[in-house]
C-alpha cells in the first residue's frame, strides 16, 4: 500500500512561490445569488447514476436498519415486492476517503462525478484555474481567507497558517459516530464509506477472501464495526463568477456537456473499521466486540473476561484505519487476536486534535458545477421476509 506524505512535511518554501499565494484573515463578500459560476453551466446536464446494489439475504432487517440509522444514511423510500420481501432505497452524500483517491482530496478540487461511483476518481484537466475562499471550522484567525486558485498544496499551506496562529485552539471535535453490525457480504462495507467504493482493493493485500461474496469463507458470524472522529472541516462555498475556474481558459466543449463535481467540504479527524469473522455464536461475539470500541474510546474500564478473551482466540479481525500513528493509513490483519491488544493499538490511533496533529483526510462532500447541488450515492438494499 502506498502511504500519503504526512501533512507535517509540506515543505516550507512553498511559501515563497507567487503562484501559491494565500491570503489569510480576508475574505472576499458575499455576492449575489445570480453571480454564481453555476450560471455560467445551466447547460450542462447531471448524469444519472445507477443505485448501488446489495442484496441482504442472510442479514435480519431489524440489524440492518439499526446499522444504517448509526451510519448517517438518509432513508429515501421502500418498494415491495409481489412476495417475500421489499426494496429499501438510501443515500448519502458523504464519503470516506481511501489511500487511492487522497491526492484529488482538496476544497476546490473538480471530478468527473461518474469516476466517484466507479471508486476511480479522475480530475478534469484543461482548464486554469482561479481563486477560491476557504474557511475552516476550528477557532483560529487565519481560519478563513482565499487562494490563488485551488490546489493540493495550497489547501495544506492554508491549514498550517491557520494551525499555527497564535490565537489557534484545537482539542475539540466536531462530532463523534459508531455503530456495530452483522453482515453477510464483503461489499457492505460500502455501507460504512458511503458511496460504492472498491472493497476489494481497499483489503486484498492482507485479506485474500475479501470478494464480493463471502458465504464461501471458513467464518458463519461476521461483525463491522466503524468509528468516525471529525475534528474540523475545510469548506469551500459556492463559487461566483471568477471563482474557481479561469472562463477564459476553457472552451464550450470541455466537459463534453456533462457536469463535474467540485468539493466543497473535507473532513478531517479518524476514521476506524473492523471486520471480524468467527464460528462463535453472533450474540456472544458482538457483545465482547462492543466491549473493545467502548474501551477505545475509554467509555468504559471494565476488563475483559476469560470468556470473552476465549471468543477471540477463534477468530479473525481485519483493520482499517485512517489517521494513525504509522502514517495517513494502515491496514493490519489479526488472526487470533488478544482483545485487549486490538484496544490499545486502536486507542493509541485516535489521538486528540492538536496544531501538530490535527488529523487526516477522512470524508469529503462533491457538489455539481451545474447547480451547485450535492453529489449523492444512492444505495439499494433488498431485504427477503
Amino acid at each position: 500500500m502506498k502511504y500519503a506524505r504526512l501533512l507535517m512535511m509540506i515543505p516550507l518554501f512553498l511559501f515563497a512561490c507567487k503562484k501559491d499565494r494565500v491570503e489569510q484573515g480576508q475574505v472576499q463578500p458575499i455576492k449575489a445569488a445570480e453571480n454564481l459560476l453555476a450560471s455560467q453551466f445551466q447547460h450542462l446536464r447531471i448524469e444519472p447514476m445507477e443505485p448501488v446494489f446489495l442484496g441482504l439475504s442472510k442479514i435480519s432487517m431489524k440489524e440492518a436498519m439499526d446499522a444504517r440509522k448509526l451510519g448517517a444514511l438518509i432513508h429515501l423510500r421502500d418498494s415491495s415486492w409481489a412476495a417475500f420481501g421489499k426494496s429499501a432505497f438510501y443515500e448519502s452524500d458523504e464519503m470516506t476517503v481511501t489511500p487511492a483517491n487522497t491526492s484529488f482530496i482538496y476544497p476546490g478540487s473538480i471530478l468527473k462525478a461518474a469516476s466517484i461511483a466507479t471508486d476511480e476518481l479522475l480530475p478534469f484537466v484543461g482548464y486554469q484555474g482561479a481563486p477560491i475562499d476557504l474557511y475552516l471550522s476550528f477557532p483560529s484567525s487565519l481560519s478563513f481567507g482565499t487562494v490563488a486558485s485551488p490546489s493540493l498544496s495550497k489547501s495544506r499551506i492554508f491549514l498550517r497558517n491557520a494551525l499555527m496562529a497564535p490565537d489557534f485552539s484545537g482539542k475539540q471535535i466536531d462530532d463523534f459516530s459508531q455503530s456495530i453490525s452483522f453482515f453477510s457480504r464483503y461489499q457492505e462495507v460500502k455501507l460504512a464509506y458511503g458511496y460504492n467504493v472498491n472493497e476489494r482493493r481497499l483489503f486484498a493485500s492482507t485479506n485474500s477472501s475479501f470478494d464480493y461474496n463471502s458465504s464461501a469463507t471458513q467464518y458463519s458470524t461476521k461483525l463491522m464495526a466503524s468509528y468516525t472522529v471529525k475534528n474540523f472541516t475545510f469548506t469551500t462555498p459556492d463559487p461566483t463568477v471568477g471563482q474557481l475556474i479561469d472562463m477564459a481558459s476553457i472552451t464550450p466543449e470541455v466537459f463534453n456537456g456533462v457536469s463535474p463535481v467540485y468539493i466543497n467540504s473535507v473532513t478531517y479527524g479518524r476514521f476506524g473499521l473492523l471486520v471480524v469473522e468467527t464460528n462463535n455464536g453472533g450474540s456472544q461475539m458482538k457483545s465482547a466486540f462492543e466491549k473493545v470500541v467502548k474501551k477505545i474510546f475509554k467509555q468504559t474500564t471494565e476488563s475483559f473476561t476469560q470468556e470473552e478473551k476465549t471468543l477471540f482466540t477463534s477468530c479473525r479481525v481485519t483493520i482499517y484505519i485512517l489517521g494513525s500513528t504509522m502514517g495517513e493509513s494502515a491496514i493490519q490483519l489479526l488472526i487470533n487476536p488478544n482483545p485487549e491488544g486490538i484496544t490499545s493499538f486502536l486507542s493509541d490511533n485516535v489521538g486528540v486534535f492538536t496544531s501538530q496533529d490535527p488529523g487526516v483526510p477522512i470524508s469529503f462532500r462533491a457538489k455539481y458545477l451545474k447547480d451547485n447541488s450535492p453529489f449523492k450515492t444512492v444505495f439499494k438494499l433488498d431485504f427477503p421476509y
